[in-house]
């Protein structure tokens, strides 16, 4: 599994660094299309489960919150999630009167997916836009990769003290910590083939570290949704 990390991450880390640094639409395309694929992937982990969210809705929506952020901001955002309310409510009464059996929670699941994959999803593209906005985005993005990296490799051959043995049996303290202290060493090796000088983002760097730190939960988010069901093999599309 480290060995396939590794592979894919030397293929796909040039594209990668080309589009953060070109920006505009080929950025927003892009990130578009990871979360259109984490979206679709979200769908079939809940569905695999027994739950029935909408798999048009949630990733209907995802794209069109990612362009809408894309395009004119946070203008549109209001409109987009009243629509998603109202088309979800009726997708899931129209499903339980075809016999879903828990109707009321793949609601649930519908706007809690196009909301934590489009509405936060979206910030990427939103921190892309900002001043500097490819030195951000190389501050947060490789601080989570680092980060995971780190705790992967740490934790799988030190890992003794469980996370959460419950939702995510294979994640340790060791690697959690392993996480958050690969992120300094990483911002100081990436700042000095630059060379940057930026009072904007030396404040960033605070953050990136509190990312290292924060990288465990979003990551075990998923995981609940495998853990309601049966295990569910992890995504064969990325690192």
């Amino acid at each position: 599994m480290l060995r396939e990390r590794i592979a894919i991450a030397v293929l796909l880390l040039p594209v990668v660094l080309w589009v953060i640094g070109i920006g505009g639409w080929v950025y927003a395309l892009a990130i578009g299309l990871v979360l259109a694929l984490c979206a679709a992937e979200y769908v079939l982990l809940f569905r695999r489960a027994g739950q029935r969210p909408s798999m048009i809705l949630v990733v209907g929506a995802v794209l069109a919150l990612a362009a809408a952020r894309a395009l004119n901001g946070f203008t549109a955002t209001p409109v987009l999630l009243t629509a998603l309310c109202l088309l979800g409510m009726t997708w899931h009464l129209v499903d339980y009167e075809r016999g879903a059996p828990s109707s009321g929670t793949d609601f649930a699941l519908t706007l809690g997916g196009a909301l934590y994959l489009g509405w936060i999803g979206a910030f990427l593209i939103s921190l892309r836009d900002l001043p500097d906005g490819e030195w951000w985005a190389l501050t947060a993005l490789p601080s989570v990769w680092l980060a995971d990296s780190a705790a992967y490799s740490i934790g799988r051959r030190f890992g003794r003290h469980k996370m959460a043995p419950r939702l995510s049996p294979k994640k340790s303290w060791e690697g959690y910590w392993a996480g958050v202290a690969a992120v300094e060493p990483g911002r100081r090796a990436r700042d000095r083939p630059w060379a940057v000088d930026r009072p904007g983002l030396r404040h960033g760097d605070r953050r990136a570290f509190a990312s290292g730190g924060c990288r465990d939960q979003h990551d075990q988010a998923p995981t609940a949704g495998q853990r309601l069901g049966q295990p569910a093999p992890g995504p064969r599309w990325r690192p």
